[in-house]
């Protein structure tokens, strides 16, 4: 599976960054770096729900053939 992170600058300077293939997971930083990771952090731990795995989140888990996936960082 392939995700990417969208991100932009508000109005108001900070930074929004999601995952358009996973719902809800939109967030803000003060930096778009900020923004991403937390982005990334956050889908990660959406799919973990989703797969099983969580909680605890376990990322060896996500390692394995059938849960590898790539978040591409994207404008």
């Amino acid at each position: 599976m392939n995700f990417h992170i969208e991100y932009e600058r508000e109005a108001d300077g900070r930074w929004l960054a999601e995952v358009p293939e996973i719902p809800g997971v939109l967030t803000y930083g003060a930096t778009a770096d900020e923004a991403m990771a937390k982005a990334e952090t956050l889908a990660l731990r959406a799919l973990a729900t989703l797969f099983g795995i969580a909680p605890p989140f376990c990322y060896d888990a996500l390692k394995r053939p059938s849960y590898e996936f790539k978040l591409h960082r994207s404008n």
